[in-house]
């Protein structure tokens, strides 16, 4: 992602839009700020040995070896080998090795690859996943997704030409939810003191 992708998305950031969406005709993805509009860069050429807490927006663009914990949205574009937990979860051309926990959206974009299982609220994918998905609202895959693994959703759409090895689960049972804050309150102790 270059320095123009970047003050794009800031820009977007401080603009707060209402959701976290890809349109079909994006080039760069965007998703509203928890409360903060700061912003943490992992560069390209950056590679992180462990775990990172985090309470602001963190975009990936180099590698991570460890677990992410973040009380605000992850851009991905780099690689990551650990676990994902974060308000919102983007994906665009990035590859992830491990589970992602969202309380809201996971979007995966084309040509991204995520191996390890996914629970959130809404998944948009159109990437590739290995791993088994749990969208407590909803899924949509589209035309380029791939799914090796289960799929659990209240709604479901697909459009023509998505792949799924796996089975499809309609569940709408309403009392289910993600709930991180718990979870993220008790990791996240050390990043307010």
């Amino acid at each position: 992602m270059g320095a123009n992708a970047i003050e794009t998305l800031q820009k977007a950031l401080k603009k707060n839009p209402s959701s976290c969406d890809i349109p079909e005709n994006a080039q760069e993805t965007v998703c509203k700020p928890k409360e903060s509009e700061d912003i943490s860069i992992i560069s390209k050429d950056t590679v992180i040995n462990g775990s990172l807490m985090n309470q602001t927006n963190i975009i990936v663009n180099g590698r991570v070896n460890g677990n992410i914990i973040c009380r605000a949205n992850i851009f991905i574009t780099g690689v990551i080998e650990g676990d994902i937990t974060a308000d919102s979860v983007t994906i665009r051309k990035g590859r992830v090795t491990g589970n992602i926990i969202s309380e809201k959206t996971v979007n995966i974009s084309e040509e991204a690859m995520i191996e390890g299982d996914i629970k959130c609220d809404v998944l948009y994918l159109d990437g590739n996943l290995k791993g088994n998905a749990c969208a407590v609202t909803s899924a949509s895959l589209g035309k380029a997704s791939s799914i090796q693994g289960n799929l659990n959703s209240q709604f479901i759409s697909v459009k023509e030409g998505a792949v799924l090895s796996g089975e499809i689960r309609i569940d709408r049972n309403k009392d289910i939810k993600v709930e991180i804050e718990s979870f993220m309150e008790t990791e996240l102790s050390d990043c307010t003191a």
